[in-house]
């Protein structure tokens, strides 16, 4: 099983005059309201590091960490295998120009549900993966086990929802924002998931929370081969727009529909957002317990100075040895 991160640093000038431009192709002024648009999606205060270091420590069985990135790579991404943290090979950079192998008209691109739409065309990806966003973490050790089955089914945490219920609650929202005069009204996680659910014609979606998913690679690219108009027609959003649908979901719920996976309850986990009222010891509290398999650090850069700290130094302690000497953590 691999592991693939998608990460982003929206404050490198390059990256930024990009999406920029891409903005203003799309009619949208800089400091457009759009929640696709807003600085914390694309910031990066070094979570992508605690990402990295929490897989080397808690789940060794993972075989390679594939680091998206658009024209850039973290700073301090090579001092892993400098310092003997892991082999030279174990982690590597992928390009978005290499994930966009054969589809590169669709680049520059500033959505993550188009980037999943190609994980299958990573090249040297496993077929078994295990995706993360950069701001998540592993908290307690987890093996193959935690997401195979001795039947071979992934184990995909989540609760199933209404498809129907959900997309009508999207439309009047969408209504609603457009009376109010938003030009772009908000794209929201969980519409995503359930227009996945939709395109197969199934009545409830299985909604997913902030954590790991394992997916099948093979699972998304045998379904776009045979439907190559769906799979550009995903791809041409430079932005999350409504009309994309989520690709993670989608081979979730193709994988539920071919008896390839079940659902599992959702596990308690470690979900921090600015509005968290974090004390050193309530954070020691929830980071000590092993039943919390998974973390999420939401939104960092709203976080006041104090809480960052707290973060930085308690995340720094709990993953002493798997993080580089000297590295600055977010904070």
């Amino acid at each position: 099983m691999d592991a693939v991160i998608a990460w982003v640093d929206g404050s490198d000038p390059r990256h930024a005059a990009k999406r920029q431009a891409a903005m203003a192709a799309l009619g949208m002024a800089p400091d457009a309201g759009a929640n696709f648009v807003a600085p914390t999606r694309f910031s990066d205060l070094g979570e992508i590091y605690v990402c990295i270091a929490s897989i080397l420590k808690y789940a060794p069985f993972i075989r390679r960490i594939h680091v998206l990135g658009d024209d850039q790579a973290p700073a301090a991404i090579g001092e892993f295998a400098r310092q003997g943290l892991c082999a030279a090979d174990r982690i590597r950079v992928v390009d978005h120009r290499e994930l966009f192998r054969g589809y590169e008209e669709f680049l520059p691109t500033f959505s993550s549900r188009t980037l999943e739409a190609l994980f299958w065309n990573i090249e040297g990806i496993g077929d078994e993966i295990l995706y993360f966003n950069d701001d998540f973490f592993l908290n307690a050790p987890v093996s193959r086990a935690d997401f195979v089955d001795d039947e071979e089914r992934l184990l995909l945490e989540g609760r199933l929802r209404s498809v129907r219920a959900t997309l009508w609650k999207h439309r009047l929202r969408d209504w609603a924002a457009r009376l109010r005069g938003q030009s772009f009204p908000p794209v929201r996680f969980k519409t995503a998931q359930a227009v996945a659910a939709a395109l197969l014609g199934r009545r409830h979606y299985l909604s997913l929370g902030h954590s790991p998913r394992p997916l099948r690679t093979r699972t998304l690219a045998e379904f776009f081969a045979a439907r190559p108009e769906l799979l550009r027609a995903q791809l041409r959003h430079r932005f999350r727009a409504s009309e994309q649908f989520s690709p993670y979901a989608l081979s979730n719920e193709i994988e539920l529909a071919q008896g390839r996976a079940r659902v599992v309850p959702v596990s308690p986990q470690v979900y921090l957002t600015p509005k968290t009222e974090l004390t050193a010891e309530g954070l020691a509290a929830l980071l000590a317990d092993r039943a919390r398999r998974y973390g999420c650090v939401q939104s960092l850069d709203d976080f006041s100075p104090a809480a960052r700290a707290l973060l930085r130094a308690q995340l720094a302690d709990k993953l002493a040895g798997f993080l580089p000497a000297g590295l600055d953590l977010p904070g």
